[in-house]
C-alpha cells in the first residue's frame, strides 16, 4: 500500500490503476466517455463543497452519503478516476440514480428561482408515494375488513 496525497482515502493499492477515458477507447462510447465520466465523478473541492454546504460537523458528516451517491468517483488530479462508492455507481442505473441526476438538476436551477427546488421534491414525493400505494395493494389481497385497502 502507498499513500495517495490529496486524495478522498489514504491508502491506495499499489498496484491500482485508475479509470481513465482510456478505458473506453475500443468501445462504441469513445466520443462520449468524457461526458460520462463527468456526470459520475468529481474532484475534492466539489465533495469539500458538498460536505461544507450541508452545514452539519464534522461527526455528523462522517455519516453524509449524499454526496457520493451523487458522484460515485473521484476524479483525481491526474485526470484518473478512482471509485469512491462502488455500490453508488450501481444504483445510479436504477431509480436512485435517476433521483440524484433529476436533483442535481433541480439544484442547478434552484439557483436561479428557488421554486424549482420544491417542485421537484413535490412531484419526487408524490410518485413515491404512488408506488408505495401500488405496492400495498399488489401485496395484499383486497379484503372488505381490510384498513389498508
Amino acid at each position: 500500500m502507498r499513500t495517495q496525497t490529496g486524495c478522498l482515502t489514504t491508502l491506495v493499492p499499489e498496484d491500482f490503476t485508475p479509470i481513465t477515458e482510456e478505458n473506453f477507447r475500443e468501445t462504441r462510447f469513445v466520443d462520449r466517455a468524457g461526458l460520462g465520466l463527468e456526470a459520475l465523478t468529481a474532484d475534492r473541492v466539489w465533495f469539500r463543497n458538498r460536505f461544507e454546504s450541508r452545514g452539519v460537523g464534522e461527526r455528523r458528516a462522517a455519516f453524509e452519503v449524499t454526496p457520493f451517491l451523487q458522484r460515485p468517483g473521484l476524479r483525481l488530479a491526474d485526470g484518473g478516476i478512482l471509485p469512491v462508492a462502488p455500490r453508488a455507481t450501481e444504483a445510479l442505473l436504477g431509480p436512485t440514480g435517476a433521483y440524484y441526476r433529476l436533483l442535481d438538476i433541480a439544484l442547478a436551477k434552484g439557483r436561479e428561482d428557488e421554486a424549482v427546488l420544491g417542485r421537484f421534491w413535490n412531484f419526487n414525493g408524490h410518485l413515491v408515494e404512488l408506488y408505495a400505494l401500488k405496492l400495498v395493494r399488489d401485496a395484499c389481497q383486497p379484503d372488505a375488513a381490510s384498513p389498508l385497502l
